[in-house]
């Protein structure tokens, strides 16, 4: 579709950073950025030059030019986002990126209304579902101060990609490409080692997806019933862990039974925030009442009664009838809990970027509500959602932003409660059937794998006689054990 150029009205279908400039200008501002003091109107500045020939006056064009924010920053043209650059940096200034070009944009700045505007991070608190007391120094202010070069970096990256507009989030995006961008110019952001965690993390459910499906040759998504659901769930803590491990590994200082309360207590709102993310890239239907498990496996949270049908073969009717008559009523509120957080995490539709981010918060939250490596994983959290929001400033309007970030925050909470009903659900199943555990294995809550917990050991240097139980974790709330 075409439409005029905003600086001199020619019909073009050229998009220059979701502008409308054509061919014509962009070169003439390559050509002549470093004349505009030199250049001068003849007729004080009031030339029209969408009514006329462009080429009546350069001072002109040149201006129309800097007022949408065209910047070059060494040989690439890019577009000023919230200020960023200030000014033109030729080749031989590129090499650094001085503080005073950080200023915010007024408004009264000439930059196009495509252009959002964000406010400084260090006037932002950050948002936080944890109950742990936030204490802000004056160092931790100046370390969010030194962010202002990040800042410069990731405006600058992200020029350099096309970011398609996309309300759809994980099912559209492509955290590669993603990744690509902050890798160039940015390689020690803190969200930088958020998405690399999180690619990693979900590879390893492709993969072993991947070789579940081997078996599954009608190419539809698997009803998961009960016996089936406890080895997937158990790779799927395992893989929680994992991811735990390497972010901790940051963390200097802590010993090897810190990092093991750690990893212990954020499994399930780990699992649970992976269930979600791949309910909504793969059932992003409102309404739609199966949750993933990994991809090509689901749950319907409306048919507890099919999860239990595969222990018809294990028991008899009469068995199966009295097994699902006394859960029902633990279980099925639960599947309906999680029925509605999905729903909820549709609307919200976070990227991968977006996801990554509340990846790595489940686990920094916890260590500050743990006191392990607090004071470090606050600064981290601190700096992570000071990126983020000048990530979010790209993509939202000044009001928009603090909205998104309140319902991320929202969201993570309410995932950190579907984690605790899910301990409780299990430590309350045990109670009223605690006869029968053993003949009714879908009655305890799943655990990583003894080989795969001989892997974690080893990971953290370990020498204690760990057993897969030692990961389970029950929630402080729940008094049934």
């Amino acid at each position: 579709m075409k439409k005029p150029c905003q600086i001199c009205g020619t019909e073009t279908k050229s998009v220059c950073y979701k502008l409308y400039i054509c061919a014509a200008c962009t070169m003439f501002y390559r050509r002549n950025y470093r004349l505009q003091k030199d250049l001068k109107c003849r007729l004080m500045n009031s030339c029209d030059l969408k009514t006329s020939d462009r080429r009546i006056c350069r001072a002109c064009r040149l201006r129309e030019c800097r007022a949408l924010g065209l910047r070059m920053v060494g040989k690439s043209l890019v577009v000023q986002q919230n200020g960023i650059p200030e000014d033109d940096m030729p080749d031989e200034d590129v090499g650094s990126l001085p503080e005073s070009c950080i200023v915010s944009a007024s408004s009264s700045s000439p930059v196009s209304a495509t252009v959002s505007r964000i406010p400084d991070p260090m006037m932002c608190s950050t948002p936080s579902t944890s109950t742990a007391p936030q204490m802000i120094s004056h160092d931790q202010l100046n370390e969010l101060n030194n962010l202002n070069n990040v800042r410069v970096q990731l405006v600058l990256a992200m020029n350099n990609t096309e970011f398609e507009e996309n309300k759809e989030g994980i099912r559209n995006c492509n955290v590669n490409n993603m990744l690509s961008v902050y890798t160039l110019n940015n390689p020690d952001s803190i969200i930088l080692k958020a998405i690399r965690l999180y690619t990693r993390f979900e590879e390893r459910h492709k993969q072993y997806a991947s070789l579940q499906q081997l078996n599954n040759t009608s190419g539809s998504s698997v009803h998961v019933r009960s016996m089936s659901y406890k080895t997937i769930e158990s790779n799927v803590m395992t893989f929680a862990c994992y991811y735990a491990i390497e972010l901790l590994e940051d963390f200097h200082g802590l010993s090897s039974t810190e990092k093991f309360s750690v990893i212990k207590t954020i499994q399930s709102v780990m699992i649970f925030m992976h269930k979600f993310v791949a309910t909504a890239r793969l059932f992003p239907t409102s309404g739609d009442t199966r949750i993933s498990i990994i991809d090509g496996y689901h749950l319907d949270m409306k048919q507890y009664a099919y999860f239990l049908s595969d222990l018809e073969t294990e028991m008899t009717p009469s068995q199966l009838i009295e097994q699902y008559n006394r859960c029902r009523v633990i279980v099925e509120p639960f599947f309906e809990s999680i029925y509605h957080s999905a729903e909820s995490f549709r609307l919200l539709m976070p990227d991968p970027i977006e996801c990554a981010v509340l990846f790595c918060t489940c686990v920094l939250e916890k260590m500050e509500h743990l006191q392990i490596g607090a004071e470090q994983s606050r600064n981290l959290r601190n700096n992570l959602f000071a990126e983020l929001s000048v990530y979010l400033g790209e993509r939202y309007s000044v009001q928009e932003l603090g909205t998104r970030i309140m319902r991320l925050t929202a969201t993570l909470y309410e995932i950190k409660l579907i984690a605790e009903k899910y301990d409780d659900m299990f430590s309350l199943l045990g109670v009223f059937v605690a006869d029968k555990a053993d003949c009714h294995p879908s009655l305890t809550r799943p655990a990583v794998s003894a080989e795969h917990m001989k892997n974690i050991q080893a990971m953290l240097n370990i020498t204690s006689a760990f057993t897969a139980n030692s990961l389970i974790f029950t929630s402080e709330k729940s008094k049934y054990i």
